[in-house]
Parts: structure tokens; sequence; C-alpha cells
């Protein structure tokens, strides 16, 4: 029975080893710039900047992040992409992460303008950490248009 119990101990404390490394509070990533890069019939590729500020007390080291972009409630832009960045205990990073954007979701957008005086901007998806492990991310903004003046366009 004393060795089952040996057996069964050193799984576990591998495992508690492993999730003591983890992060305790989710990264916290925001929109900095987009860019477009190329135009086709139906769909514009993008890059997107992303701020990735890590508010744990370990350094993350991030080897992927997946992202949706959305604009007042639609679908505006998705990507992925492979990285290889270190955000430094509490401190935070800029990521380049391509994307696309399809040209139905586009013209809405644009045709959405007229009256508007805010936009809801919506950005979620995984930051994916090496050797294992992936953070889920949400970050809801809005964007006051008559601060820009261009309010009621």
């Amino acid at each position: 029975m004393t060795r089952f119990i040996r057996l069964l101990a050193v799984p576990f404390l591998l495992l508690l080893a492993a999730c003591a490394g983890m992060p305790t509070e989710p990264v916290d990533v925001s929109l900095v710039n987009m860019s477009f890069e190329d135009a086709a019939l139906f769909e514009q590729r993008v890059t997107l900047e992303l701020r990735l500020r890590n508010p744990n007390d370990t350094a993350l080291s991030v080897d992927g992040l997946r992202y949706a972009l959305n604009i007042n409630g639609q679908p505006f832009a998705s990507g992925m992409g492979e990285l290889s960045v270190t955000v430094p205990r509490l401190g935070e990073t800029t990521v380049r992460v391509p994307g696309s954007v399809g040209t139905l979701d586009l013209v809405r957008q644009i045709t959405a303008i007229p009256g508007t005086t805010a936009v809801a901007v919506d950005l979620t998806g995984t930051v994916f950490l090496s050797p294992v492990g992936r953070l889920s991310f949400v970050k809801h903004d809005r964007v006051d248009l008559s601060t820009l003046g261009l309010g009621q366009m």
C-alpha cells in the first residue's frame, strides 16, 4: 500500500510544481495600431500591433497569439501568429501579428460610420505560452468620436 501511495505522489508533485510557475493573473492585451498591408477582392491583409502587459511576478515566454477583433459588435479582423517574445515580470512589450479583414466586413463598418458618435472595439483571443500553456484574453474599449472631432459623421 505504501508503494502505491508513493507512485501516486510523484505525478502529483510534478503537477504541483508545474502549476507553481503558471501565471495567476491574466495578461492584458490591447490594440496599439492596425496597418493595412495588402488588398484583394475578398480580403485585406492587416498587421495588428498589440501591447502585452504582464501583471504577474514571473516572466512569460510567449510563442504564439490568436485574436479576433470586433467593431460595434460585428466581426472585423482575425489572425494568428507564431511569436518568440518574453514579457518581463510586471512589464510589457509590443508584438506585431498578421491577420485579415473580409471585404464585406470592411464595407459593413464603413457604411455604418454616418451618424456614429462612438465605436465599441472588442479584442479577444489566446496567448500561447512556452513550453506549454495558454491564457485567454478579452479587452473591451470604447472610442468616443466626438473627442476626436469626428462625432456625428
